[in-house]
């Protein structure tokens, strides 16, 4: 009888990604099994929520000036070359489309100074520039700032559900999510795994797990509980 050991592998990487769920789920609890997917959920949710504000009262009036000098200055160098009578053609095309995205006409500004044109274009793309800078700063503060506080609330709690009975109720319910959780990523695993071998026209038919996970649905185990 041919054995197929490419299937038995795959049958047992999935065996143990199962395995491992379950002694996290035993060695880490509920509340520390189900907090890990729970506060990113959450720090993310917060930081979008909050970063546009963030953003606008504290960090972009921080950086609007030092940034428009630094532009300001880049352009100078780069374009010192320039005259009045050149600048509408001679003028880098990537500043030529700025310019065109918000608006401005180069020939029009060009007639009165180089500096024109160029303090134009500045003007145009330091506030978009800034609210983007400020935006993403902004959310990696708020997302690490509520990463933080959910992690020490979910030490207090962890602490008071770890103490005699409510500590075995603890480990045991963190045994059934820390195993839910491991069968949702080993089906998630066979489901990718299913979605390259069709990009590339393979065929597996792997071993008796595997098979169990590709006709496996999430729903089936989330509505089991």
């Amino acid at each position: 009888m041919d054995i197929n050991y490419v299937s038995l592998a795959v049958d047992a990487a999935l065996v143990i990604v199962i395995l491992i769920g379950m002694i996290s789920g035993i060695k880490r609890g509920f509340v520390k099994t189900v907090a890990a997917p729970v506060k990113l959920v959450a720090a993310v949710a917060f930081a979008f929520k909050v970063c546009e504000n963030i953003s606008a009262k504290f960090i972009e009036p921080f950086i609007s000036a030092p940034l428009s000098t630094q532009l300001r200055d880049f352009m100078y160098e780069k374009c010192s070359d320039l005259t009045v009578e050149n600048v509408s053609t001679e003028l880098p095309t990537l500043l030529k489309m700025s310019a065109g995205v918000f608006g401005i006409d180069v020939e029009e500004v060009a007639e009165s100074s180089v500096t024109g044109v160029l303090d134009a274009v500045v003007n145009s793309l330091t506030d978009p520039i800034v609210h983007i800078i400020g935006v993403v700063v902004s959310f990696i503060l708020a997302y690490i700032a509520a990463k933080l506080v959910l992690s020490l609330l979910v030490v207090l709690i962890n602490a008071v559900l770890s103490v005699g009975p409510l500590g075995i109720i603890n480990k045991a319910l963190g045994f059934i999510f820390g195993t839910a959780f491991a069968v949702i990523i080993s089906w998630g695993l066979v489901v990718a795994a299913e979605f390259v071998m069709g990009f590339v026209n393979y065929s597996f038919d792997g071993g008796a797990i595997y098979a169990f996970f590709h006709d496996f649905n999430p729903l089936d185990l989330l509505l089991s509980f």
